[in-house]
């Protein structure tokens, strides 16, 4: 079994075990009125990996229970942080492998991109946005507007959620005359300091790779041909 029928029969696999335990769940009225009344979530203990997670029948019940909001509960399951020290927060039941996907959430700083997640009702995720920017064009609207949105975290029927990507990646430095590599930096942090420049400029020199001070900053190991 290969590629999409592999996947597919894993997430059969996922979707078969989320139904059985669903059905020996209670819903209420309560669960009913929620819109989100069939969305389980499931909450292990990474310490406890062989253990059998606590599962909620609907998402209003886990938000009380946890004393969690609503778009906290989303950003703690998107970017699949660690919940309280120890718990593990999921809308589908998770094999011990899964944990290692998780982490303690990270400090903000300047090597971490705001991405823009866009789920539909049924929890979808239908865009991902780089920026307030991009997401602002997108659906044709004010910026201030999609700023003011992203930090409500929802805008019309969809819910939005912040995704923190690390932006760390491998930086090469080249003579601008002889296209020669120079010296291969760990991070744009490194890149920075190196050219003696601001993240802001760095950011632009690799965006467009034009020379300064007789180098050129690439996140490629080879330039494009030069015309």
């Amino acid at each position: 079994m290969k590629g999409s029928a592999a996947r597919g029969f894993i997430r059969f696999k996922i979707f078969l075990k989320a139904f059985t335990i669903a059905k020996e769940l209670k819903f209420d009225s309560e669960n009913i009125d929620n819109k989100h009344y069939t969305t389980l979530v499931f909450v292990y203990d990474k310490n406890l990996p062989a253990k059998e997670p606590i599962v909620y029948s609907s998402i209003n019940k886990s938000l009380k229970s946890l004393l969690i909001s609503y778009g906290s509960l989303m950003e703690y399951v998107t970017n699949k942080y660690i919940f309280k020290d120890n718990f593990i927060l999921s809308f589908e039941p998770l094999s011990i492998e899964n944990f290692t996907a998780y982490n303690y959430k990270p400090y903000s700083d300047h090597l971490l991109r705001k991405n823009v997640i866009v789920f539909n009702d049924d929890l979808e995720p239908v865009f991902e946005f780089n920026s307030a920017r991009e997401m602002a064009r997108h659906f044709k609207i004010d910026l201030k507007l999609a700023r003011t949105a992203i930090a409500k975290g929802a805008y019309q029927d969809y819910t939005l959620v912040i995704k923190e990507v690390l932006f760390r990646k491998k930086v090469f430095v080249f003579d601008s005359l002889t296209l020669n590599l120079i010296i291969e930096l760990k991070s744009i942090t490194e890149a920075f300091n190196y050219a003696k420049v601001n993240f802001y400029t760095m950011k632009n020199l690799l965006k467009t790779n034009k020379p300064y001070n007789n180098k050129i900053y690439s996140f490629s190991k080879t330039l494009p041909i030069q015309k």
